[in-house]
């Protein structure tokens, strides 16, 4: 029986010494501004651009070099702590296999196996996180920008998009499908319907009265405004009375 103090670091080839950073996240929508927040106000006069000189511009480099080398620090950071809490659980995997009589060699694959699939998981759990993340961003900016432009903000075609000056393209095109919808239902509801067709009280705009005299103008007038619409095909609305008076 070989004893634990025959194996030296027994886990240790799982150990990754270069970690690195989670695969970054879809393109984001940046939250949207409340939609009460007032904009600002524009200048009286146009301004000339200021240049920065070449002192600030090499501050505002060394800035960004900063926070940007941060970033990865705290992202293999992050990693590392992840993997420590990982490969422990495979050490206790290890120890358990070599209580229970494994060979080192067979313990040492198990421990392995074990520690692959919890670092599987924990890269699923970081896409479903972040997949999430962006989701809500996008839900959040739907809100905003469809009260903006007055669009439903769970229409998919608004949803379907991955950035948000798409969004405010898709919802620019959607407020002005709405109002040619909305001035087509005008010119629709505009033009007066027959009132009936008994002869006593039906008939078009003008006082023109359905009867022997009229219903040939009636049905002229109808297919002209059906012409002038685009709308060739609607059924005249006539045709009944005309069909009941010609066989009189």
């Amino acid at each position: 029986m070989v004893t634990p103090a025959t194996i030296a670091d027994p886990v240790q080839p799982v150990v990754q010494a270069d970690v690195a950073p989670a695969a970054p996240a879809p393109a984001t929508i940046p939250d949207a501004a409340p939609p009460d927040a007032a904009p600002p106000a524009a200048p009286p006069t146009a301004a000339a651009p200021v240049t920065p000189s070449p002192e600030v511009e090499a501050l505002q480099g060394q800035l960004r070099e900063f926070q940007a080398r941060e970033a990865r620090l705290l992202a293999t950071q992050r990693a590392q702590v992840k993997t420590a809490g990982i490969q422990a659980q495979a050490q206790k995997v290890y120890d358990e296999e070599i209580a229970s009589g494994q060979a080192p060699a067979d313990a040492q694959r198990i421990a392995q196996r074990h520690f692959d699939a919890l670092r599987q998981v924990d890269v699923e759990r970081d896409q479903l996180r972040e997949q999430q993340d962006f989701f809500d961003r996008r839900q959040r900016a739907a809100v905003t920008i469809g009260k903006e432009f007055g669009i439903d903000p769970q229409d998919k075609r608004l949803l379907n998009t991955t950035d948000e000056p798409q969004m405010r393209e898709v919802a620019e095109l959607l407020q002005q499908i709405a109002r040619n919808d909305a001035r087509l239902k005008a010119l629709e509801q505009a033009r007066v319907s027959p009132q009936g067709f008994d002869g006593s009280g039906g008939g078009r705009g003008g006082g023109v009265v359905a009867n022997n005299q009229s219903i040939d103008k009636l049905w002229t007038d109808f297919d002209r405004e059906s012409a002038r619409l685009g709308q060739p095909n609607r059924p005249n609305p006539y045709e009944a009375q005309f069909r009941q008076l010609i066989r009189r």
